[in-house]
């Protein structure tokens, strides 16, 4: 586990712009790291997000994230939403993204 209780920004493109969307109170577990392949090394980065909430998420595959509060999208320290998977209807309500 990364780190708990923390906060991120998700950019969407919306075909001229990036809107943002900030989530407080999230949960972030994975790893950075790097892998071996047929051509040397390449990043190895995976994610898992929780966000609770019980309304409804404007995110979806391709968004981007970003760790923290930011106002403007910076693709150099950005990750790419994978999954989206709505965990509503449970008692811990909540929304799981994967992202790398």
């Amino acid at each position: 586990m990364i780190c708990c209780d923390k906060c991120i920004t998700v950019f969407s493109f919306n075909g001229r712009a990036y809107d943002s969307f900030v989530f407080d109170g999230v949960s972030i577990f994975g790893s950075d790291g790097i892998k071996e392949n047929n051509s040397g090394f390449e990043e190895n980065n995976s994610f898992k997000i929780r966000i609770p909430t019980t309304q409804k998420i404007s995110v979806a595959p391709g968004d981007r994230v970003v760790f923290g509060t930011k106002d403007a999208f910076d693709a150099e320290n950005a990750y790419t939403v994978m999954s989206v998977k709505d965990n509503t209807r449970g008692v811990n309500k909540h929304f799981l993204i994967e992202i790398k």
